[in-house]
């Protein structure tokens, strides 16, 4: 492959920048720039214009494209963008401390000589600076030789296990710099033949972007000696199957690895026992349940990597619509991956209330002693606050899943280059509020939900945040749900928040227990001592025995019965006016129109080889799974 000239190629499309034109019709976003708008389309084609990419394919036939991961491949995009400058930036200039470990080897190494050499080599230093001359030789000999050694950069090689027609990977040679080979995969040789023409179409050198032929999880484990510095996981479902050769194929130095996984019914909890069979956690229906999918599937490349001896660190991870993106750089160290354990835990979650206590895993304990201890603080049978059973979600990753740096490059560049990128607006509001996420606390607390399970009205975002931040706690938004907050404060001072706005937002009569009800009706005077022993009893059965045994009481009513123990002040605090009426970036934008989902599944192979007598029995498969395929998200409505 001629480098230099594929190179060049890519630097040149890369400067150029043409008019704005629209996706396809117009009707969804602006495109970004593009470099083939005077090449005549020919007769037989549609084409689909997206970025800086053209794909044609047949008018009677249909291919595989989904607008609604337009968003998906412009922040792929960004992503690797930013990272191609950080790994150029890496290669030519190498960290201080590897180079303090290589002077520090070398000391070692001079002072395990022997007395004679030491002697010998202080006899030739003496003489080296009576002769003025040879110093000067040595230091230009030296010079000569650190211009050898100076570390250069080639360009990234970009490896998309999952091509179908290859415009993720068109778009990729185009819109990113310093880009030195492409590998576009797919299964299937109708697929390939597809990205030859379209990489053709789009004046792109077949060295440059190389269709090939193969399964993925074969070709993958095949390449472990030619890692890749990027690897891009984008399947239609579940990720799982290809995620073991992604770590084996990835460059161990920090390479890129972005996955996306669609089956957020199984992440969600919907199929615990899936959810276990693919990535090796148990999940629980909660209201978090979108972010636990996104810890889980971390997990399960943290737990593939650790037999290769290797680590990732998240450097961003969306929940988007019906899909997760993360985005995870992998790093090779034995010593780490021993460690690594600590990034792990488990959750234990409220039936009744939904209230969460997690746990990491080896607490405290030392690795080299092999000892684990846990934090015995921790509920592990009823919950504190309302008594009923709590459930074990786990294991997934606790640790960050972020990196707030990387997301400041992403947003200043996409600030600065709005015209590159047709979903700029939401990528803006969507990083802002992912950078703005607490790192080190897991899942959120959905305030409408707390809300429903006292039966009150909800309460403003503004007034939890300037309560919590009052009260001398850290708390942020989320980037996945508009009304969810992350904090430090433990579940108790959220209910004791929750009662001081009932008292001048009362809850309704009904929401009462049935016993204080029947006597409020008979007498008023014993209505507050009523009251102070249905208290005193939730108190004791939450010591001895679930307090749900008792079918009168919910776990709003339990948890209302209990007196207010901290001192909340909802008076509004400044720090605490974050919404877009007040900073301008607009954070959640509503989809462009309506049924914005996933939509069917079709393949290459199905749609230029069916016949017509296939095609109406292939409708009505896709039918059926497209209804599969949209009943898990209906489910899911019901516990977000």
């Amino acid at each position: 492959m001629d480098v230099q000239s594929s190179s060049a190629t890519n630097g040149a499309a890369s400067s150029v920048q043409t008019p704005i034109i629209e996706l396809i019709d117009g009707k969804y976003y602006p495109s970004g720039s593009h470099h083939n708008t005077e090449r005549e389309i020919p007769s037989e084609f549609k084409c689909i214009k997206e970025g800086t990419a053209t794909v044609i394919y047949s008018k009677d036939t249909e291919a595989f494209y989904n607008k609604v991961q337009v968003f998906n491949r412009d922040t792929s995009t960004l992503v690797i963008k930013m990272f191609n400058d950080i790994r150029k930036e890496e290669k030519l200039n190498p960290p201080q401390k590897k180079r303090q470990q290589k002077q520090q080897a070398k000391q070692q190494q001079q002072e395990s000589t022997t007395t004679t050499a030491t002697n010998t080599s202080e006899q030739q230093a003496s003489e080296q600076q009576t002769q003025p001359p040879q110093p000067k030789q040595q230091s230009n000999d030296q010079m000569d030789t650190s211009d050898d050694k100076k570390p250069t950069y080639e360009g990234i090689r970009i490896l998309e296990a999952l091509s179908a027609t290859g415009l993720r990977s068109i778009r990729y040679w185009h819109e990113i710099p310093n880009v030195k080979q492409i590998i576009a995969n797919d299964l299937l040789p109708e697929a390939v033949e597809v990205i030859k023409r379209n990489v053709e179409f789009n004046n792109i050198s077949d060295n440059s972007i190389i269709a090939n032929q193969a399964d993925a999880i074969v070709y993958m484990a095949s390449n472990t000696d030619k890692a890749f510095d990027v690897v891009d996981l984008d399947p239609y479902g579940t990720a799982a199957p290809f995620i073991d050769g992604a770590i084996q194929s990835v460059d161990g130095n920090g390479g890129l690895l972005c996955v996306t996984c669609t089956d957020m019914a199984v992440l969600c909890g919907q199929q615990p026992g899936t959810c276990f069979a693919k990535y090796g956690s148990y999940p629980q229906k909660l209201k978090s349940c979108h972010e636990q999918g996104l810890r889980m599937l971390i997990s399960s490349i943290q737990t593939c990597a650790s037999k290769y001896k290797r680590y990732v660190v998240p450097v961003l991870s969306l929940s988007i619509d019906f899909y997760v993106r993360i985005f995870v750089r992998v790093y090779t160290s034995p010593e780490k991956v021993k460690t690594i354990y600590k990034q792990f835990g488990n959750v234990f979650v409220c039936s009744g209330c939904e209230s969460y206590y997690y746990e990491n895993l080896g607490g405290g304990s030392s690795a080299s002693r092999k000892e684990y201890i846990h934090d015995h603080s921790i509920p592990k049978d009823n919950c504190p606050e309302c008594g009923w059973r709590l459930k074990l979600s786990g294991p997934m990753w606790l640790g960050p899943i972020h990196d707030a740096d990387f997301i400041s490059k992403c947003l200043d560049h996409v600030q600065k280059n709005t015209h590159l990128f047709t979903t700029h607006k939401r990528i803006i509001g969507l990083l802002t509020a992912a950078k703005n996420e607490l790192s080190d606390i897991p899942l959120y607390y959905y305030l409408d939900h707390v809300a429903s399970v006292l039966k009150c009205n909800n309460i403003p975002m503004n007034v939890a945040r300037s309560a919590i931040l009052n009260a001398g706690y850290r708390v942020s938004g989320t980037h996945i749900k508009p009304n969810a907050i992350k904090t430090d404060a433990p579940m108790s001072f959220i209910y004791d928040m929750m009662k001081e706005w009932i008292k001048t937002h009362p809850v309704k009569q009904s929401v009462q227990p049935q016993s204080v009800q029947q006597q409020e009706s008979t007498t008023s005077t014993t209505a507050t001592t009523t009251a102070t022993t249905t208290a005193t009893t939730a108190t004791t059965t939450t010591n001895s025995t679930p307090i749900h045994s008792d079918k009168k009481l919910t776990p709003g009513q339990v948890i209302l019965s209990r007196p207010q123990k901290s001192q909340v002040s909802l008076e509004i605090n400044q720090k605490a006016l974050i919404s877009s009426k007040h900073t301008g970036i607009p954070t959640y934008l509503p989809n462009p129109e309506e049924n914005w989902g996933p939509g069917r599944r079709k393949t290459i192979h199905q749609s230029i080889n069916a016949s017509s007598s296939n095609n109406e029995d292939e409708e009505t498969n896709t039918t059926n799974t497209n209804e599969e395929s949209l009943s898990p998200q209906t489910k899911k409505q019901k516990h977000e």
